[in-house]
């Protein structure tokens, strides 16, 4: 049997000549700015560096018709100076002044200050509890349907931060009392309070001074009283 030879030949026309690579154009022109979006919700500062009560050192001068300037007063309460005091300042007009607060039995003090939800406090006060005083110390929220000053029943059933100073000194002697205190969410107005709810005896008598109550840290998502 012959053989059979075929050879097959590709046209080299199959292939044309090398292309060069493709070219980039530039950058077209930058596109209209589009609509400022919607402005976001202002952010809340917890600025740890004011006492954000008025008149805290119990300084100011009393007046006949405001007993405790910078303070709502119920019952038996006045400004007192030494041997009664903590501690004192130098007036804007030079005068020293050396005066605290004195609540009688039955007596208290307090003031509103604007707050926000999420901001932890520092509540701070010195104070002297004589004989059979009972003072109580407390930051309670209005919004909340608190007292102002809260009812002592109510303190512990409504989770009320407070502090009820228990003096180991001798008489005549101040301590140091501190409480951290969180805003709770939709609290606007804090009530810092003292009452002395003694209910009489001789000499019965708290004196506070050199009060803070000053914004700490925050604004946190969430917190709790742990008092």
């Amino acid at each position: 049997m012959s053989k059979f030879n075929k050879k097959f030949h590709i046209p080299c026309e199959c292939f044309g000549p090398p292309l060069p690579p493709p070219e980039i154009g530039p950058t077209g022109p930058t596109g209209p700015t589009g609509p400022t979006g919607a402005t976001g919700a202002t952010a809340v500062a917890c600025c740890p560096c004011t006492n954000v009560l008025d008149n805290p050192g119990f300084d100011e001068p009393p007046l006949v018709t405001d007993p405790v300037p910078g303070w709502n007063q119920i019952g038996d309460v006045e400004e007192v100076g030494v041997p009664n005091a903590h501690s004192g300042r130098i007036l804007s007009n030079g005068a020293l002044s050396l005066l605290a607060a004195s609540i009688g039995p039955g007596g208290s003090i307090n003031q509103l200050v604007d707050v926000d939800e999420g901001c932890c406090f520092t509540f701070s006060f010195a104070a002297d509890v004589r004989d059979n005083a009972f003072l109580i110390a407390s930051v309670s929220f209005p919004d909340l349907g608190h007292g102002c000053p809260p009812l002592a029943a109510t303190l512990g059933p409504l989770n009320i931060p407070h502090i009820i100073p228990v003096m180991n000194q001798p008489q005549s002697l101040f301590q140091h009392y501190t409480l951290v205190v969180c805003i709770p969410p939709g609290v606007t107005t804090a009530c810092v309070a003292f009452q002395n709810i003694a209910t009489g005896g001789q000499g019965a008598t708290a004196f506070v001074d050199n009060v803070v109550f000053q914004p700490t840290g925050g604004p946190c998502t969430s917190c709790s009283q742990n008092f």
